[in-house]
């Protein structure tokens, strides 16, 4: 069992999220951060992916089949790996994480994503020349929250919907060459909504979709990072996956973290990773209350407000 907290009173002072990477956030809706994991950990992530691919294969997968696949359940053994773990309250990137949402938290989504790499001689192919990759926002019910309140008034127009939740993208591979199987966002676009032209919602702050199909919205970007780099992106943001031109299999793993009183988006199978640890920063990202009402009580997450006030003084 993990005996240890595994966010130190020193972590929280030396990754707390700054005025800087607060504006930035706030701005465009998402914050890189490069060399997050140790080489140790990284390594063992991008193992345990191949392994459990190669097991799927075994099992009657097509070998040339992209894998996505829940971290926390009961199909695979990730959740008891040390170097999964550890994600949950990773300590560059956690503090981050709580300055952003606030202590009352949990990990409410998890999964992984290995794309293939492409076959040989595949061309590279300019983005606005092929179709309109599946540009979305995340967390389903979340999104349709303002569609479904009698605040709407007389010309369509509503607030924007809460901050939520969000997500850590951890890259275990490289994602810096275009065409690579890149995440593609569309910065500044959280309080957005998506038109392919015919104005579904008839209001000036649109995300403009190619009317034919083909090419990408206007503002849109790849991510374009190094392996061990971590995106933090609110829920929000409008994004999508690229397809994969390049001879390189692209590795990702996603970490996603909401309010404790939200519905978790997997199944969320916990038990084996609970066992393993009694480190309570874990336990509570794992969904572990100390009452009853401890879903929406914040006294119910007291060692993570003690961590934070401590920093704050």
């Amino acid at each position: 069992a993990d005996e240890r907290v595994s966010v130190s009173f020193a972590d929280f002072a030396a990754n707390r999220l700054s005025d800087a990477e607060r504006d930035e956030f706030a701005k465009r809706g998402y914050l890189i951060v490069h060399d997050v994991l140790p080489a140790e950990q990284h390594a063992r992530l991008v193992e345990l992916i191949l392994e459990l691919r190669e097991q799927k294969i075994a099992a009657g997968r097509h070998p040339e089949e992209d894998l996505v696949q829940a971290v926390f359940s009961p199909l695979n053994a990730l959740q008891t790996d040390p170097a999964v773990l550890d994600l949950l309250t990773q300590p560059k990137i956690f503090p981050k994480v709580v300055d952003i949402l606030g202590c009352n938290i949990f990990a409410y989504h998890s999964y992984l994503f290995a794309t293939r790499a492409a076959p040989p001689n595949t061309p590279l192919r300019d983005p606005a020349t092929v179709k309109t990759f599946g540009f979305h926002q995340d967390s389903g019910q979340q999104r349709d929250i303002r569609g479904q309140h009698p605040w709407i008034s007389d010309d369509n127009s509503y607030p924007t919907c809460p901050r939520m939740s969000l997500k850590c993208a951890f890259y275990l591979t490289d994602c810096s060459t275009p065409g690579g199987g890149q995440t593609w966002v569309v910065p500044g676009s959280v309080d957005q909504d998506l038109t392919n032209g015919a104005g579904r919602f008839p209001r000036a702050n649109l995300v403009q979709l190619p009317k034919d199909g083909v090419g990408q919205p206007e503002g849109a970007i790849p991510v374009l990072v190094p392996a061990n780099s971590c995106m933090i992106f609110d829920r929000r943001l409008w994004h999508a996956q690229s397809p994969n031109y390049s001879q390189a299999e692209r590795l990702v793993l996603f970490m996603g973290y909401g309010a404790r009183w939200l519905k978790a988006r997997d199944a969320m199978y916990v038990e084996d990773a609970m066992a393993m640890t009694t480190c309570p920063l874990r336990r509570q990202m794992l969904g572990y209350t100390t009452q009853n009402s401890g879903l929406y009580h914040v006294r119910a997450v007291y060692f993570l407000r003690v961590v934070v006030r401590w920093q704050s003084r």
